[in-house]
């Protein structure tokens, strides 16, 4: 069994970020180790059908990879705003579209980043665009929802999280009709 030995210490803060290090211990073996990880605000992530059959996707700038990368559209939950409410307000920011039904479809976590991921399903999109913290307009890509695995296979689409929420949307969508 794995013990924490001390609180994490705050190596580094820069703007919504933090990274932290703990000494964790195993009971089993008597061996420690250092664990650092990142914190941030929680996040959404939402899956757009602008039909029965097709989603959008925008390609935007990845820093971390220094290249243009497909997503789903995704963002920061703002202080004490309910998950729901972000991902209405990021599709509105990052595609132009609201969505008149919009449900709930997971849950993810990151074991490096202290995030939750909130993931929604929106459906019937109408145009209302808000403006957000975007340094450029992201390009809008729509495709067949059947399509994003040949995505994947093609290293078009290559953003774990994204490919995360297109797998359980692909699972829901079967219960769903089920």
């Amino acid at each position: 069994m794995i013990k924490k030995k001390a609180n994490a210490t705050q190596i580094f803060k820069q703007g919504h970020w933090t990274l932290s290090s703990m000494k964790i211990e195993s009971t089993l073996t008597g061996k420690s180790k250092f664990s650092m990880f990142a914190e941030r605000p929680d996040t959404v992530m939402i899956i757009p059908f602008i039909s029965d059959t097709e989603i959008i996707f925008i390609r935007e700038y990845c820093p971390t990879y220094d290249k243009y990368m497909l997503f789903l559209p995704k963002g920061k939950i703002e202080h004490s705003e309910p998950p729901k409410l972000a991902a209405q307000r990021e599709i509105q920011e990052e595609i132009g579209f609201k969505a008149n039904n919009l449900k709930p479809i997971g849950f993810l976590e990151n074991d490096k980043i202290r995030t939750d991921t909130y993931l929604f399903m929106a459906r019937n999109l109408e145009e209302s665009f808000l403006i957000g913290d975007e340094l450029e307009r992201s390009e809008l890509v729509i495709c067949k929802f059947s399509d994003f695995y040949q995505k994947i296979l093609d290293q078009e689409l290559t953003e774990s999280r994204t490919i995360a929420t297109l797998f359980i949307a692909q699972e829901f969508l079967k219960h769903e009709k089920s």
